[in-house]
């Protein structure tokens, strides 16, 4: 029960700082409260989880970082804010190695939620779209 109200406080929190980070359109002055986001809410900051390959992504998340569905699921909605803000600024290769790093983490999120959710649907398909 403690770690079900921890992780539900924990969705609020995230949700909140995303509403200032989406209606913040300067990403010089976004970025700070990003990078917060990540060392407020996630064993890990954004540095670190950029430069893990794709190929062990998910298995560092969830084995050495012991990151659990609503932690996955943060960091898919700070992946998300951060490919919409960086995509005109990033090199293509580097973004379409965000963009399937995005991925992985809304299909995990999809297969293991007990919810279902149309707006990660509409995600998975808008990146699919992107990486094609």
């Amino acid at each position: 029960m403690i770690k079900q109200d921890y992780f539900e406080r924990l969705v609020q929190d995230i949700t909140k700082v995303l509403a200032k980070l989406i209606f913040n359109k300067d990403w010089k002055e976004t970025l700070p409260l990003l990078e917060q986001a990540y060392i407020s809410y996630l064993p890990f900051d954004r540095a670190e989880a950029n430069s893990q390959p794709i190929a062990n992504f998910m298995s560092w998340l969830l084995i050495e970082k012991k990151c659990q569905l609503p932690q996955i699921e943060a960091l898919a909605e700070l992946f998300f804010f951060e490919a919409r803000q960086t995509h005109d600024q990033s090199d293509k290769e580097d973004y379409k190695m965000f963009l399937a790093k995005l991925l992985l983490l809304l299909e995990y999120a999809q297969q293991h939620s007990e919810v279902y959710s149309m707006e990660r649907e509409d995600r998975i398909n808008w990146i699919r779209q992107q990486l094609k």
